[in-house]
C-alpha cells in the first residue's frame, strides 16, 4: 500500500471519526471551532488512541503527518 493513498487516508478518517464519537471529542472539537482563533488545539493522550485501537495507534506512530492530517 502506498503511504498517503486515498484508501489509506479514508481509512484513517474513518478511524478518527469512530474515535471522536466513542470518546466524546466531537463536543470538544465544536468548542474549539467556536472559540477559534483563541483556541486552536485539541490534546489527545496517545494512550486513549492505543486503548481504542492499537493498530491505529501504530499507524499514527508510523505515518504521523498523514494520520494527523486525516483527523483534522
Amino acid at each position: 500500500m502506498i503511504i498517503g493513498d486515498s484508501e489509506t487516508v479514508s481509512s484513517y478518517k474513518n478511524q478518527w471519526d469512530r474515535f471522536f464519537d466513542k470518546f466524546g471529542y466531537r463536543d470538544k472539537i465544536t468548542k474549539i471551532r467556536d472559540f477559534y482563533p483563541d483556541q486552536k488545539s485539541l490534546l489527545i493522550p496517545y494512550q486513549e488512541i492505543a486503548n481504542f485501537d492499537n493498530d491505529f495507534a501504530s499507524s499514527l506512530k508510523e505515518n504521523p503527518a498523514i494520520c494527523i492530517r486525516a483527523g483534522e
